[in-house]
């Protein structure tokens, strides 16, 4: 009876850690988490970081929109036109990393909402906050909303990005 008993218990161990395993590592949901930190993760750069690191960055950064991305950041940087299309982008993100010798992005959670119907488009929310080595271009916390569509290779892209209007000082 002990030993069916004990047998029984790891079963359901094995089975509960199987199901951790699947829900964090292989849906959609945590697919689109893993796009966004990779995201996040390639505008962190430390002071020092040659150019040759920050290109590959920029290449891996570049490939993670869609061509007709939209970034809205009017709640960060006030009185700024949204960048739309591919080109606005990669003239704004080439400047990111001309200009600053150190980012520091820290992300402090990410929401998915499930993936639609056709698995084709999601969404999802996170917050990040901003340290860099020019004063004036760095935020505490910002909320921002994003959509992201599936591509043919069925990896996610960003297609649109929104900072979330947020109470002011």
């Amino acid at each position: 009876m002990k030993r069916a008993l004990g047998r029984g218990l790891v079963l359901i161990g094995i089975v509960a850690a199987l199901w951790w395993v699947r829900a964090t590592y292989f849906t959609e949901e945590a697919r689109i988490r893993r796009t966004l930190r990779s995201l996040l993760s390639d505008f962190n750069f430390p002071t020092g970081t040659g150019n040759i690191a920050k290109v590959a960055r920029f290449n891996h950064v570049m490939g993670l929109f869609t061509d007709d991305i939209t970034i809205s950041l009017d709640q960060v940087v006030p009185q700024v036109p949204p960048l739309k299309g591919r080109e606005e982008l990669q003239a704004a993100v080439q400047a990111t990393f001309t200009l600053l010798s150190r980012c520091d992005v820290t992300l402090h959670d990410v929401i998915v909402e499930p993936v639609s119907p056709d698995g084709r488009e999601a969404r999802a929310a996170f917050t990040a906050s901003v340290a860099t080595s020019r004063p004036g271009m760095e935020f505490a916390a910002q909320e921002f909303e994003v959509r992201l569509r599936r591509n043919q290779e069925g990896r996610w892209q960003l297609a649109r990005v929104t900072a979330v209007r947020t109470l002011k000082r």
